[in-house]
């Protein structure tokens, strides 16, 4: 059995530390290796196990430490060049960069939540470069739908209830 990499651990809140600066997802970024990126690992996060398919190749690769003190990375990876491509970007937390939407960090401390942006033009390059890979192609933007104003709404609602 194949596992790419998987779920490790939850409750960090770190930024991701790219490493291989010249693979293909960080085209158009001006990243180098180790290179920041605010806010975008957590809460969850995957690793590497030595499981994964031949071929993976880890793109972004953040230390942290679990609760009993054990390190490991969490990894963002990619594999597959001939049939299909697979990205993990290994944590929940990467499209918080896609918008400027702003969250708070269950890791704050207690009573302090305060509303973040982590908009980020290299996440959303990444994302592009991912996108095209897959075969998207830019197009006009349509207008949204009448639900989707409406889950709009609904956030905008729960964000200024925060406030």
């Amino acid at each position: 059995m194949l596992l790419g990499s998987q779920y490790d651990f939850s409750a960090v809140d770190l930024d991701g530390v790219v490493v291989n600066a010249g693979h293909w997802i960080w085209k158009n970024t001006g990243v180098a290796d180790g290179d920041r990126i605010p806010g975008v690992v957590g809460y969850e996060v995957d690793g590497r196990f030595g499981n994964e398919p031949e071929g993976t190749e880890t793109v972004m690769s953040t230390p942290y430490v679990h609760f009993d003190g054990k390190r490991s990375d969490a990894t963002m990876t990619t594999y597959g060049k001939r049939v299909a491509t697979v990205v993990n970007t290994g944590t929940m937390q990467w499209v918080w960069g896609l918008d400027g939407f702003q969250f708070s960090s269950a890791l704050d401390k207690p009573g302090n939540y305060p509303l973040r942006s982590f908009e980020n033009t290299v996440v959303k390059q990444a994302t592009r470069n991912i996108l095209k890979r897959f075969g998207a192609v830019p197009g006009p933007r349509r207008a949204m739908s009448g639900r989707s104003r409406f889950v709009r709404s609904l956030i905008d609602r729960d964000r200024d209830m925060m406030a």
